[in-house]
């Protein structure tokens, strides 16, 4: 399926800058690079709430907007709010490419999502200028299940 390779380059994008990361993240966190992401995902999340014209889903959709910024600006270090970034947008992938939206499908997708956390993790752990850390798989799931979360207020 189409978006499923991109899930697998979104993954293979992730995985591959893991090396870099701590190269990476200073230069993100001087452009400021994900709170610009935010405010942008915000602004485009409200623009779409009022296209949909349904006010449950405006409602709703607006609430994991608010909660998801405030998840990563409450976080102090750059590598959590890439965390959580990078992984709400996994998760949105992942749910886009579902074909049924059942319980049991989001929850395979959340479990999809901690595989892929944990396997993030694993990698930092082998790395030697990498840490890999059990917080951070939470983290990765947290974003995740936003992601998938967000997906389904907007598809139902």
């Amino acid at each position: 399926m189409f978006k499923r390779r991109w899930i697998g380059l979104y993954i293979l994008l992730i995985y591959t800058t893991i090396p870099f990361g701590k190269y990476l993240i200073p230069i993100v966190s001087k452009l400021k690079l994900v709170e610009n992401f935010i405010i942008v995902l915000l602004f485009a999340g409200l623009l779409f709430s009022l296209y949909i014209r349904k006010l449950d889903k405006i409602i709703f959709s607006l609430i994991v907007i608010i909660i998801f910024s405030y998840l990563i600006f409450s976080l102090k270090l750059p590598e959590e709010r890439i965390h959580y970034l990078e992984y709400g947008i996994l998760g949105f992938m992942v749910f886009k490419s579902m074909k049924v939206h059942s319980i049991k499908n989001l929850i395979y997708g959340s479990l999809f999502v901690l595989l892929i956390g944990v396997i993030d993790e694993i990698i930092q752990y082998l790395l030697p200028n990498r840490v890999g850390d059990i917080r951070d798989v939470f983290m990765n799931l947290g974003g995740g299940i936003l992601g998938i979360w967000y997906g389904k207020i907007l598809s139902s």
